[in-house]
């Protein structure tokens, strides 16, 4: 068995655990809706983080999961709703400020794209990233 998927499986089983003993376990659901995602579970992963946000909805990571998941299905609309939800708990949380920017883009909006590839460079200034937001900037 490949050593990753038992890690994923051994992780799905401890999540699992906590979740009989206290059912509303933020970090756990969020958690194990990680694994599930990673595992190809998407149906399953969105109502973990869903879960998750119904009883605690300013979760930072639960509403920045959301919103990749929600991403990569094509529902925009909803990404940006949920990555804007995990920037207003943490402003400083660089890769929502990024992705955001690269959704913002994607719909038409570069002004709304650009202050966010702009606060991403002041939080991250050596990223990968750097050179392709400076030259985006740029090019208006």
């Amino acid at each position: 068995m490949d050593l990753a998927v038992s890690g994923l499986d051994e992780a799905h089983r401890k999540y699992e655990t906590i979740l009989a003993v206290i059912p509303d376990h933020v970090d756990a659901l969020v958690n194990l809706g990680n694994i599930l995602y990673l595992t190809g579970a998407e149906t399953a992963a969105a109502a973990r983080y869903l879960q998750a946000l119904g009883i605690n909805p300013d979760h930072v990571e639960a509403n920045y999961n959301l919103a990749n998941l929600l991403e990569g299905r094509g529902e925009l609309n909803g990404a940006v709703l949920f990555y804007q939800k995990a920037l207003g708990e943490d402003p400083e949380f660089a890769d929502a400020h990024f992705n955001l920017a690269m959704i913002l883009e994607v719909m038409g909006d570069l002004s709304g794209a650009k202050e966010h590839w702009r606060r991403y460079l002041e939080l991250d200034p050596a990223s990968k990233w750097s050179e392709y937001i400076k030259k985006r900037l740029e090019e208006g």
